[in-house]
């Protein structure tokens, strides 16, 4: 979603009955996606691109592959990661998945948005390589409008008294 405007995307990911039922002559995907654009004022909706995939199946493997496809398309629409490079990546890396993280924030929000660091990786993985991308996105670089919140604390199940944000002043205090 967007701050100034009433639409959203939203990624919807179903198992194709035609492979589950065995009945296809032809190899069909064992799963489809749509990306839907839906006007909450008007509640229309657009679908904006059809994806298939040839194995996800179970929940674990559609519910990865959903947060995957999702995933891809915010860093396409911050222009973050590969996806900075300009129309070169966006046709070539349309399944790409990247990975995000959530600490120290502002420390590498540059190299999110580096052409040359990106366009690099871009033609190597087009050359065929298996290269692993040069970084992890920042989830600042995503959500420009939000400050983030580690979940650090509650992995390790330490108890939080404060919360800091990052560009103000304000501070949440429990206790």
């Amino acid at each position: 979603a967007s701050p100034d405007s009433f639409t959203l995307v939203l990624v919807v990911v179903f198992s194709n009955k035609e492979k589950q039922m065995h009945q296809a002559k032809r190899k069909v995907p064992s799963a489809l996606g749509v990306y839907v654009e839906l006007n909450t004022i008007n509640q229309s909706y657009d679908e904006l691109r059809w994806m298939q995939h040839p194995s996800a199946s179970d929940a674990a493997s559609m519910k990865q592959w959903c947060d995957a496809l999702a995933l891809n398309w915010r860093m396409r629409k911050c222009r973050v990661g590969p996806f900075c490079a300009g129309n070169k990546a966006s046709q070539q890396l349309q399944t790409w998945v990247g990975s995000t993280h959530e600490v120290n924030t502002n420390e590498d929000l540059d190299d999110d948005v580096n052409a040359e660091l990106w366009t690099e990786f871009i033609d190597q993985r087009n050359k065929g390589g298996k290269i692993s991308s040069p970084k992890d996105i920042s989830a600042s670089s995503l959500y420009r409008h939000s400050d983030v919140v580690t979940n650090r604390a509650v992995h390790n199940a330490i108890p939080v008294k404060r919360i800091s944000c990052r560009d103000s002043p304000i501070e949440l205090i429990y206790g």
